[in-house]
């Protein structure tokens, strides 16, 4: 990032870079406070991902239990996606996370049952940098769907709008124990 002073404020240039794409940005911030951003060229937005369309509970894709990156290539894209829970691991800790998001990418998380409109109560919804993720226990086994919603617009429709999502069942801390 490149700094500028002038007598009127503060000027900086930062070039954004991630795996997928690289912007110029230019941010100027007054020195009454107040802040402009332009970015240098328009964003190219997102490819649409592999379990598109999942817009809605009815489209909504089972995950594999592995990591699986999703897209908001639009400004109008959520995911929703089918979590089947085993018999095996009901009242045990399920994560549901998303994780690896992109610039300004933030998303909300919410669970609900297999018709998509009754809420499923869970234990905790956590905001970290960078991860988003729901601690539930389930007190039954079958479907339920999970959708995840951008936080706001401005993290949907350009090229780094990404995040990986992962479902992780009875996770368990066990202890270490050094030496001999």
């Amino acid at each position: 990032m490149t700094l500028v002073r002038s007598d009127t404020g503060w000027a900086a240039l930062q070039v954004l870079v991630s795996d997928r794409c690289v912007v110029p940005r230019i941010e100027y911030l007054t020195s009454s406070g107040h802040s402009v951003e332009l970015s240098v060229g328009a964003r190219p937005a997102a490819a649409a991902d592999a379990s598109e369309p999942d817009n809605t509970a009815a489209t909504a894709k089972a995950h594999s239990g592995l990591v699986r990156t999703h897209t908001f290539h639009t400004t109008t894209d959520v995911d929703w996606v089918k979590v089947t829970v085993p018999a095996w691991a009901i009242g045990r800790p399920i994560y549901l996370r998303a994780l690896n998001m992109g610039w300004g990418v933030q998303v909300n998380l919410d669970l609900y049952q297999a018709d998509g409109i009754t809420p499923v109560p869970y234990d905790s919804l956590y905001y970290r940098e960078f991860e988003t993720f729901i601690l539930w226990e389930s007190q039954a086994a079958g479907t339920y769907l999970l959708r995840v919603a951008p936080e706001h617009e401005d993290a949907t429709a350009h090229c780094d709008a990404y995040y990986d999502l992962r479902i992780d069942f009875a996770q368990i801390g066990l202890p270490l124990i050094l030496g001999h």
